[in-house]
């Protein structure tokens, strides 16, 4: 059975509740949870730290927002939080080192922590406008190509790459679609060097020599006036291709029934026990939209999961689900 804490207060205990709708997704991790409540409880505000809780294990945290209609409640993941603290320092001045800003933070009451360092140096963002958190983790992490940041249920950060593909989706489901409006082989950028904008260009050949070759330019320079390397950014050019692996994007998310998704011994897994940066094994795929040649399975990365309350279900929506590079291409 799924619980509801609140403010470390077991929902269940101070009024009814159930019609959750919850998701996770990648980057991020907790995406977000619907709820509706029999009664409002008194000590119910915004701002709230919220965890939806499943055999003793945090399977999501979030903040309560104001309620979006009547009754109903929702939870917004932790990890947007980064996007209301400002990147200062420890004495409220305006902080692009990533330790140092994640720290202050910490001690401002954001309710994250971090094992490891997130970076010493100051990140390519200008200076002389307020950056968030998120902008600074934004900024860093996209020097490491195929990595994204997240935050889990338990608050702690993590930065890493897809995990290899552990779970499968039985053969005998229906075409994934293929959508070739933003594919793209090379990605061409400008950013400024500290005295003037440059020009930076990177390209995937495995996917020019699979797909063809077709240009593409990122509308929004790289950085503002921070100076950034060339190095910089065409690792940034390079993480953009890795995370949309250029290549043709997918037109159709999966519904899956308890049972269908599988480990590697054809064991059915819960459904509710799935990470959001997984990657799926999908088999009996026609379409050449990834993998080898030939293949007639490829590796899914999760974007979204998003899983029913009882476990019988669940919706796997694809990273780039109408193409991978659509948020890339369209500066977002």
């Amino acid at each position: 059975m799924m619980e509801l804490i609140i403010d470390g207060r077991y929902l269940s205990l101070h009024t009814a509740w159930g019609d959750l709708d919850w998701s996770l997704c990648w980057p991020g991790y907790s995406d977000e949870a619907t709820f509706d409540v029999a009664r409002q409880p008194s000590w119910f505000k915004p701002g709230l730290l919220g965890y939806l809780v499943w055999g003793g294990q945090k399977m999501f945290a979030g903040t309560l927002e104001e309620p979006t209609r009547g009754s109903q409640m929702r939870l917004t993941g932790l990890h947007r939080l980064g996007e209301k603290y400002a990147a200062l320092d420890g004495f409220g001045s305006m902080s692009l080192i990533p330790d140092t800003a994640i720290d202050a933070a910490i001690v401002r009451g954001l309710p994250w922590s971090r094992a490891t360092s997130w970076g010493a140096s100051a990140v390519p963002l200008g200076a002389d406008s307020p950056a968030t958190l998120t902008q600074v983790v934004d900024a860093d992490t996209a020097q490491y190509p195929g990595q994204d940041w997240g935050v889990l249920p338990t608050g702690v950060m993590v930065r890493q790459a897809r995990a290899t593909p552990r779970l499968h989706v039985r053969p005998g489901g229906d075409g994934l679609g293929i959508a070739w409006d933003n594919y793209a082989s090379t990605l061409i950028a400008r950013y400024y060097d500290g005295a003037a904008y440059q020009s930076a260009t990177r390209t995937d050949s495995t996917a020019e020599d699979r797909w063809g070759a077709k240009e593409a330019v990122v509308p929004k320079a790289l950085n503002d006036d921070a100076a950034m390397t060339l190095g910089q950014a065409q690792a940034i050019l390079d993480s953009m291709l890795a995370k949309g692996r250029a290549k043709p994007g997918w037109t159709t998310p999966i519904e899956v029934a308890s049972g269908a998704l599988t480990d590697a011994r054809q064991c059915p897994v819960d459904l509710r026990s799935v990470k959001p940066y997984e990657q799926v094994r999908v088999h009996g795929i026609t379409e050449d939209i990834g993998g080898l040649p030939g293949q007639t399975y490829v590796d899914m990365p999760l974007a979204r999961y998003a899983p029913a309350a009882d476990g019988k279900t669940a919706v796997l929506t694809p990273e780039g689900l109408v193409s991978p590079l659509t948020d890339v291409l369209s500066g977002k």
